[in-house]
């Protein structure tokens, strides 16, 4: 979902599946994450930070800006690479955010032979 009103939106309506939200939710409104039990989406170590000093526990998945140069972790080219993997290790530490997955948005992801999104690909492939 694209913010934390939509999803509450899908959960009251009886959603029980997982539903992430891909936009960010305001600190203040974290408590919401955990009382409609959503997942939310961290962009950065300091976002993650100031939820895990709410002491609430919820679930998170990882945004990593691979190109778009939007939103996520930075890592456009493989020389940060070390940068990117540290920050996600340190947000995984995180006693109160429960690492579920990542996700990217690939800039051209509908040209198959495109350079940036070959690289960022590869980039990150385990």
């Amino acid at each position: 979902m694209a913010d934390l009103f939509e999803a509450i939106e899908l959960r009251k309506a009886g959603i029980k599946d997982v539903i992430l939200i891909l936009g960010k939710t305001t600190i203040e409104q974290i408590p919401m994450i955990k009382e409609y039990d959503l997942v939310q989406t961290i962009d950065s170590l300091d976002y993650a930070k100031q939820i895990n000093e709410l002491n609430i526990p919820i679930n998170v998945h990882l945004i990593i800006d691979t190109a778009m140069s939007r939103f996520g972790i930075y890592c456009h080219q493989e020389t940060g690479l070390d940068q990117t993997i540290e920050e996600v290790i340190q947000i995984d530490q995180l006693p109160n955010l429960t690492f579920k997955g990542f996700y990217t948005h690939f800039a051209c992801a509908d040209e198959t032979n495109n350079h940036i999104t070959l690289n960022s690909f590869i980039y990150l492939k385990p």
